[in-house]
């Protein structure tokens, strides 16, 4: 006796009335319901057309240290202009520790990070609306 297989399933086409799971919702989708973002003219729309905001966070002093490092950089950021309190340091620190991907603390009302990251720190601070004094 010949042993029968597993019956096939024709793919072909929609010839069972559960060819789609989804054929039996009935959902129309209009332009007022879609998305905002997803036409240009939209966004047009919705965006200011305001001039980006300058910030001016003042000037603050830039300075490399070698000694009693045992031979390691670390950068100084020091004399802010304007006053920080303890917790402005710290998330400014935070903010260019994790920028240059290094270590770094705040002492003294001063910012040290380790490693020669002036052009980067320089940068992250500009951005900031800083103004970096020293170490070219």
């Amino acid at each position: 006796m010949k042993r029968k297989g597993p019956e096939k399933i024709p793919t072909d086409g929609p010839s069972t009335p559960l060819a789609s799971p989804f054929a039996s919702l009935n959902i129309s989708v209009s332009e007022e319901q879609t998305h905002p973002s997803q036409t240009p003219e939209a966004q047009a729309q919705t965006q200011p057309a305001t001039a980006p905001r300058v910030l001016n966070n003042g000037t603050v002093l830039l300075q490399r240290q070698t000694a009693h490092r045992h031979g390691g950089c670390v950068i100084v950021l020091r004399d802010f202009s304007r006053p920080h309190n303890s917790r402005e340091l710290d998330a400014l620190a935070r903010d260019l520790k994790k920028h240059c991907g290094t270590g770094g603390t705040v002492k003294d009302r001063t910012i040290e990070i380790q490693g020669e990251h002036i052009p980067k720190i320089r940068a992250r601070l500009t951005a900031l609306g800083y103004t970096p004094r020293g170490e070219k």
